[in-house]
């Protein structure tokens, strides 16, 4: 009984999905592609719904949404940015730029200072639960980003009862 509790430890050990194959696996730079929004507010019953399409490339995230409105906004470690057809114009001074970034680009040595990591699944099909460890926990219950070999969606549970969605699709790498 011993032996087969050993061998049976040893095989789930020998498959198990870590985080290092995970970031050897994944694309989180030089991507584009098409998003989706969906953003359920508690309390209302039809979702807010938006689309259009995104690039991430050497730490700068746009997003041009182009229903049901045109609106384009630029992140990178100087803040949030608006387009205003000639110029981005800083905007939200609040917004965590830095937690942003980390989540998109699933650099996980900075988010683990905030979030317990949970990883499940395997290089084909793997999802991390974010569970929210200090201030952070005041505004979201949970962060679950999930993939393939690259970031597919990323589901944002809040206090309030709000769930955000973000769907990425048709990804290109190496633009």
């Amino acid at each position: 009984m011993k032996k087969a509790a050993l061998l049976l430890l040893f095989v789930s050990l020998a498959f198990a999905f870590d985080i290092s194959e995970l970031l050897s696996h994944i694309k989180t730079d030089d991507i584009r592609g098409e998003f989706r929004q969906i953003k359920q507010i508690s309390g209302f019953k039809n979702k807010l719904i938006s689309s259009g399409n995104f690039s991430l490339s050497g730490g700068v995230f746009e997003q041009n949404t182009t229903k049901p409105v045109n609106l384009s906004i630029k992140v990178d470690e100087n803040g949030v940015f608006e387009f205003d057809g000639k110029n981005y114009n800083k905007i939200s001074p609040l917004f965590d730029k830095e937690l942003f970034l980390n989540i998109l680009n699933l650099n996980l040595d900075a988010l683990k200072s905030d979030f317990e990591l949970s990883l499940s699944g395997d290089d084909q099909s793997w999802s991390i639960d974010l569970k929210p460890r200090n201030f952070i926990s005041k505004i979201f219950e949970n962060i679950t980003i999930s993939g393939d070999e690259f970031i597919r969606s990323m589901v944002l549970n809040e206090t309030s009862k709000d769930v955000t969605r973000y769907e990425f699709f048709d990804i290109k790498a190496g633009f």
